[in-house]
């Protein structure tokens, strides 16, 4: 295993410390109104990110090959 920091428990990051402490911020800066493109939108783990995004008022680009495919899943966003 891994060694553990100097009181003996599992070495954490001050990014993940804040993060498990509640004082990171609500959304990350990469997500803080500037569109999402997403790559293989319509493939299923791309729609199911899409969906997650779109649930969460993120906007998004989807980057497809089949547009057809794209507006079958009746998702807001037009592909880009």
């Amino acid at each position: 295993g891994t060694a553990g920091a100097a009181g003996g428990g599992p070495r954490v990051s001050a990014a993940r410390r804040a993060a498990l402490s509640g004082d990171a911020p609500a959304r990350p800066a990469a997500l803080s109104g500037a569109p999402v493109a997403v790559i293989g939108a319509s493939g299923r783990s791309g729609a199911a990110l899409c969906r997650a995004l779109a649930a969460r008022g993120v906007p998004l680009i989807p980057v497809v090959r089949d547009e057809a495919r794209w507006t079958a899943l009746g998702l807001p966003a037009a592909p880009g």
